[in-house]
């Protein structure tokens, strides 16, 4: 009982923190508050017992941390697939394809998808070679997005006997639209020209990002796709 209402109390205080934070829609909030409320659980060191003193230490914590764990909870969905018979453990050696070095999304952030990657595959284990193993494929798809958020405003109720309650009140439907975009990497046997691994990062776009912001996005987002390379069999 103690652990539901520790959890209670642990949600209303990162809704009070994330308040500080500008979203440009409501899932984005939504998704940092379950990114923050699944990491409170995981790390959260103190005893539940004392609700009142964790949960106050917890908002300081957290406010003082919010601009490291917005960047690492961002709403960035990650999947992958893979060829199960493939022995990825001969992979030494890579190079791009044509593709991916002419990828459309300017010169600027190309450059720095191109950067990101040729440092995670070094982190693998992987050099560039103009004999390679495989080829890095890498493509781009973006898409509009509708959100609809209902909002109430209004009415008013009584404590009667049998739960009666009348009153007026307005609901409004605001609409948002936003752009998601997703990065495709795909590694290419380049004896067999098929692809082996597909990784795949999905995310809201900020139009209005800084250069360093944009650059942080990428680092993050070519580094949680290759989380889960090679994969586990």
């Amino acid at each position: 009982m103690e652990e539901k209402v520790w959890l209670s109390n642990a949600q209303n205080t990162l809704t009070s923190v994330i308040l500080k934070v500008k979203f440009n829609t409501y899932l984005a909030r939504q998704n940092l508050l379950k990114c923050l409320l699944d990491t409170a659980i995981q790390v959260h060191p103190l005893a539940i017992s004392d609700l009142t003193k964790n949960l106050q230490l917890m908002k300081k914590y957290w406010i003082m941390m919010l601009p490291l764990v917005v960047a690492a909870c961002s709403s960035l969905k990650v999947t992958y697939d893979y060829d199960s018979q493939a022995d990825f453990a001969k992979y030494k050696t890579y190079a791009y394809s044509e593709d991916a070095l002419k990828l459309p999304v300017g010169d600027l952030n190309r450059d720095r998808v191109l950067a990101a990657v040729d440092r995670e595959l070094a982190a693998k284990g992987f050099t560039k070679s103009e004999s390679p193993d495989v080829l890095i494929d890498l493509h781009v798809r973006a898409e509009q997005k509708t959100e609809a958020v209902a909002n109430t405003t209004g009415g008013y109720g009584g404590p009667w006997r049998y739960g009666y309650g009348g009153g007026f009140s307005t609901t409004t439907i605001d609409y948002n639209q936003y752009i998601e975009g997703t990065l495709f990497i795909n590694m290419v046997d380049k004896a067999t020209e098929k692809i082996v691994w597909q990784g795949r990062g999905t995310k809201t776009l900020d139009e209005d990002a800084t250069p360093e912001k944009r650059e942080a996005n990428i680092n993050n987002g070519v580094k949680l796709i290759f989380a889960k390379y090679p994969p586990k069999k």
